[in-house]
């Protein structure tokens, strides 16, 4: 019974009897490691702690230091990224289909949404016509890229130019 913690973390990278011993003793540390990013202990939270900690068991290097430092960093990060996602991300409220605002709205984006669709649509259907257009000249996009100027009085130069031969 005299292993150490990192003893503890060899042997839990293949049993899982050892990974949940580890993930309940442990439980309070990752609550700890949670709470100092998040205001509170919500369930995905410490989730996202108890994987993290998993994480940490199963690519944890003794001789790079301290498990818990190791396995305190890996749950900050993913705690952090769980909030960003969740604020990148805020639900909406649901629309009520009978209110004339919210019909409104949805008319709106549904619109929007639509307008977008189009363009995209009509932007693929241009690259490929441009695509073939390239083809019949042996071009394509990356020889475009390559031989076009970096500089933007050079680009003016030639824009300038290509104008003038077309016009003269």
């Amino acid at each position: 019974m005299g292993q150490t913690l990192a003893d503890r973390v060899l042997i839990a990278k293949s049993s899982d009897g050892e990974m949940n011993d580890l993930l309940r003793e442990y439980r309070p540390f990752i609550l700890s490691a949670v709470l100092t990013n998040s205001p509170k202990a919500e369930e995905d939270y410490v989730q996202a702690g108890m994987l993290a900690f998993a994480q940490a068991v199963r690519t944890f290097e003794p001789g790079k230091g301290s498990f818990l430092s190791f396995a305190k960093l890996l749950i900050s990060r993913r705690v952090i990224d769980c909030i960003r996602q969740d604020t990148a991300h805020p639900e909406l409220p649901l629309l009520d289909q009978e209110d004339e605002e919210s019909r409104s709205l949805i008319d709106v984006v549904s619109r929007h949404t639509y307008d977008l669709q189009s363009e995209q649509e009509a932007r693929r259907e241009e690259i490929l016509l441009l695509t073939q257009e390239l083809r019949e000249w042996s071009l394509s996009f990356q020889d475009l890229s390559a031989a076009t100027p970096r500089h933007a009085s050079t680009r003016k130069a030639c824009k300038e130019a290509g104008a003038h031969a077309v016009a003269g």
